[in-house]
């Protein structure tokens, strides 16, 4: 999905302020404003839960642990690659 800068760095910010992903804080917006019925909401989370468990099973294939993506948030898959901003530490391994 392609996001004005601006709405990109406001959903960032927000969802940072909140401490949840990106997707999450989309999500909720949307619901709230749509008035998403709360079971369609929990298949959402659901499907969020098991992207980000084969995330976690994708970084430990390749050896990426916790202790490199120390201080990082959720979003990391969408580093190219695994190298994150300068001074966040993510490496590949």
């Amino acid at each position: 999905m392609m996001l004005p800068k601006k709405l990109k760095e406001r959903i960032e910010e927000e969802s940072k302020k909140l401490d949840i992903s990106e997707e999450e804080f989309i999500v909720e917006a949307l619901s709230e404003y749509l008035k998403i019925d709360p079971e369609y909401r929990i298949e959402v989370h659901l499907a969020l839960s098991e992207k980000y468990l084969k995330e976690a099973e994708e970084f430990l294939e390749k050896g990426i642990t916790l202790k490199h993506l120390k201080g990082m948030r959720c979003g990391i898959a969408n580093c190219e690659g695994f190298s994150c901003k300068k001074g966040e530490g993510v490496e590949e391994s």
